[in-house]
């Protein structure tokens, strides 16, 4: 899957490791899920931290971009809950096939 850049011009320096960390875990084949949401956890409070330093223009500019990136990712982590959700169905119904042929 190709993913878009979590990452835009206003993008603080602390904001775009965070976010590099988070790129990297999404391109691994088995998402650490647990781990991608501490970072996410991570990336709203370092989001909340700077809107409160900056001015109501600075504001506007840093955070039409982030709302954008902000519905991507939750695109992504909503794609990610839904095949866990499917993996987690099919191990279930090959358990029970399994648990049939062992009887």
């Amino acid at each position: 899957m190709k993913l878009k850049s979590l990452t835009h011009p206003r993008t603080p320096d602390r904001l775009q490791a965070l976010n590099a960390d988070i790129e990297s875990i999404l391109h691994q084949d088995d998402v650490d899920s647990e781990k991608l949401l501490a970072l996410i956890s991570d990336r709203e409070l370092l989001i909340s931290e700077h809107l409160s330093s900056l001015n109501a223009a600075d504001k506007k500019q840093f955070s039409v971009p982030e709302v954008e990136i902000n519905n991507y990712l939750i695109s992504i982590v909503s794609d990610l809950g839904k095949q866990t959700l499917i993996d987690a169905t099919v191990r279930i119904r090959q358990r029970k096939a399994a648990k049939k042929y062992l009887e």
